[in-house]
């Protein structure tokens, strides 16, 4: 009965790493195969599904528990991690639970220089956005991103002029020590998407 109960959804207690408050995790059991992006997989040895469930933390967007006949028990993260283009990954994955609270996201840098409406239409078009600096967390994932090239990069938000029916328009950049500005929405940057699984 208690494993039948896991397979629809498992509630995790896990402590953040600071302090010791208590942050719930939600996940939901997957059993078809789902096409997933940009992740890393690690494999660990655990106690039981409880404690699997309690090292998906972060970045991990979900977790796949096995036991095998022998007593051995392992339990495989799947991490979403911020990335260049290049390095992108598509794992086809079945049979696992997905995270649902809190959301797990990965910051993507396109090395690929175009105009903001062209950066964002690229971002949506691979089920993402621009990714929006609204956090400390997210500032300094954008720095980290921003040391791997010398010019400004596009990122989301608010447009001050909308660049609509031929007009120029003002648009969001992210730029190291200078933090998040405006400027023409025509310049050509390479940008940064966004996606939450």
């Amino acid at each position: 009965m208690c494993g039948k109960l896991l397979r629809f959804m498992l509630l995790v207690h896990a402590f953040s790493r600071c302090g010791g408050a208590s942050q719930e995790s939600k996940f939901v059991r997957v059993s078809n195969a789902i096409n997933v992006k940009y992740l890393e997989i690690s494999r660990r040895s655990v106690m039981g599904l409880v404690s699997c469930a309690a090292l998906c933390s972060d970045g991990c967007w979900s977790l796949k528990y096995e036991e095998n006949g022998s007593g051995s028990k392992t339990c495989d993260l799947y991490n979403l991690r911020d990335t260049k283009y290049t390095q992108l990954k598509f794992v086809n994955v079945a049979d696992l639970y997905k995270k649902v609270y809190p959301p797990a996201n990965a910051f993507v840098l396109i090395e690929i220089g175009i105009s903001w409406i062209k950066a964002r239409d690229f971002c949506q078009s691979q089920g993402g956005n621009l990714a929006i600096a609204n956090s400390t967390a997210k500032m300094e994932r954008l720095e980290r991103m921003h040391s791997r090239t010398d010019t400004p990069l596009w990122i989301g938000g608010v447009t001050q002029i909308p660049p609509e029916n031929g007009t120029i328009g003002m648009c969001p950049k992210f730029q190291s020590g200078l933090g998040v500005g405006v400027t023409s929405c025509g310049e050509i940057w390479y940008f940064v998407c966004e996606y939450q699984l």
